[in-house]
């Protein structure tokens, strides 16, 4: 679906896992998605879509969509319950 992302600028996701959300983010920006507590983020899908959206905005609509705390550091993201 999400294919030609790289050239529309557009990611949709429909009941994805977050766990292949992330991994659709991690090749989009070019940066490692690390999911801690991975049992219970395995629960969690996400439906919506991103149009053309920067690193920061994809972060802050997981966080309060999915009830998720996003770090950023050293080049990876960092995915965590709250």
């Amino acid at each position: 679906m999400n294919f030609l992302a790289w050239k529309t600028g557009i990611l949709i996701f429909e009941s994805t896992p977050l766990d292949d959300v992330c991994k659709t983010l991690s090749g989009y920006f070019n940066k490692p998605f690390i999911l801690e507590n991975e049992e219970m983020l395995k629960e969690k899908t996400l439906t919506t879509t991103f149009d053309n959206k920067d690193i920061t905005e994809v972060l802050k609509i997981l966080e309060i969509t999915l009830d998720l705390t996003c770090k950023t550091g050293n080049d990876t993201i960092t995915i965590s319950v709250d």
